[in-house]
């Protein structure tokens, strides 16, 4: 029986520079202008942990996936560097009445027109995209936020009729090919913080290629590719 293709559920992780960024620009250059703005944030795949406690190894915990921003460190060597939309609101009842699905609609809609007119190729962060809704009281220094992360779903929506295969058994390579796709595409996304990436099997070995190739690569050279 068919299911309904689902999307892993993002979580935000605010570091405490975002807030000090949201009230400088409030102060200073904002004031009572509400004009969404841009920012940057970071995105990092689901991960585990083994929690040690004295030394010991302890209980493994799942960290899932998460959207950080206002971090100084930039993320980690892995992560993928995301623009999003900040929609900084006057007074906590603006916050809570501005219209939040509308918001992730018109989100959802920039993702599918950056696909459908090829941008996404070139800049693949156009992918990643995110809503914040904030207000920031700053007497009191405290702050309201909600965070959106639109998806494009089909219509008729995609449908899933097998079980989830790991890597391995859908590329149908040794231990050692395995290995050196991973360790090929953790290089490309370190490199160049995008979250988007074309694998291309050649000569026995596994390469990563930015989207913009696509059609570079379908076309093939006759030596080996697949």
């Amino acid at each position: 029986m068919s299911e309904i293709l689902r999307f892993e559920p993002f979580s935000s992780a605010v570091e405490p520079e975002f807030w000090a960024s949201v009230a400088h620009h409030k102060l200073h250059t904002a004031r009572l202008d509400t004009a969404p703005r841009g920012v940057q944030g970071s995105f990092a795949c689901g991960r585990r942990h083994t929690v040690r406690s004295g030394g010991e190894s302890g209980q493994t915990v799942a960290v899932p996936a998460r959207l950080r921003v206002g971090a100084s460190d930039g993320g980690g060597s892995g992560d993928v560097v995301v623009g999003g939309t900040l929609h900084n609101t006057n007074t906590v009842e603006d916050f809570k009445r501005l219209d939040k699905g509308a918001l992730l609609r018109e989100a959802g809609a920039a993702v599918l027109e950056a696909i459908q007119s090829g941008k996404a190729s070139a800049d693949p962060s156009l992918l990643w995209a995110f809503v914040v809704v904030s207000f920031a009281d700053l007497k009191k220094y405290r702050f309201w936020h909600w965070f959106g992360f639109p998806a494009v779903m089909a219509d008729p929506a995609d449908t899933v009729w097998s079980a989830a295969q790991g890597v391995g058994s859908a590329v149908g390579s040794s231990d050692s090919e395995l290995e050196a796709l991973v360790g090929g595409c953790a290089r490309f996304v370190a490199e160049t913080k995008h979250g988007a990436f074309l694998a291309r099997r050649r000569n026995g070995g596994w390469q990563a290629h930015p989207l913009s190739e696509w059609d570079a690569l379908s076309a093939g050279d006759g030596s080996g590719d697949s």
